[in-house]
């Protein structure tokens, strides 16, 4: 009977666990740019920012499931902004502008490629050594994309993986 009961109390976890990870929905940019899976509806912000003394829109999609926040943000650059910097220099002055946003320290980061585009990816430490940020940048003509995932040192990376590689560019906004 014992073993009957923990067999069930197993499934029932497990049912409990995989009904959490069924709550994942695809989310279709508005101007059909990109799609990034996520859990539950995201809140959406909009908001300006300053970057080299020009405004851009940033765009904004938040999903959060406990312990993990999970955001896709995005901005257009100005077409200016690239005349002086390549690639590289974009993304790594955008991982110092996180960095400096969230009080983090880098852990470490790589510059590659996402579905042919140039891009970055690195780990940072909250201040407190109590969360870690796990981040993907992708430039896409003058379109950053920033994927940022917040989370506890203990938790599992699994859904984590799950949102960073579910992000797909559709068409690239001229």
């Amino acid at each position: 009977m014992l073993r009957i009961t923990m067999i069930l109390s197993v499934l029932f976890w497990a049912a409990i666990s995989a009904r959490a990870q069924d709550n994942w929905l695809v989310l279709d940019a508005p101007d059909k740019s990109f799609r990034v899976t996520g859990p539950g509806k995201p809140t959406y912000e909009k908001m300006p920012h300053r970057v080299a003394g020009k405004e851009i829109v940033v765009h904004s999609y938040l999903f959060i499931e406990v312990p993990y926040a999970f955001l896709l943000g995005y901005g257009d650059y100005p077409a200016d902004y690239f005349a002086k910097r390549k690639a590289e220099d974009v993304l790594k002055l955008d991982q110092q502008r996180f960095l400096k946003n969230t009080g983090a320290k880098l852990v470490k980061d790589k510059l590659t490629t996402y579905q042919g585009k140039p891009a970055a990816e690195f780990v940072a430490h909250s201040e407190d050594n109590q969360s870690i940020y796990q981040v993907r940048m992708v430039l896409v003509g003058q379109r950053l994309y920033i994927l940022a995932v917040s989370f506890p040192v203990d938790a599992d990376t699994k859904p984590v993986i799950r949102f960073l590689d579910s992000f797909h560019i559709l068409e690239e906004k001229k």
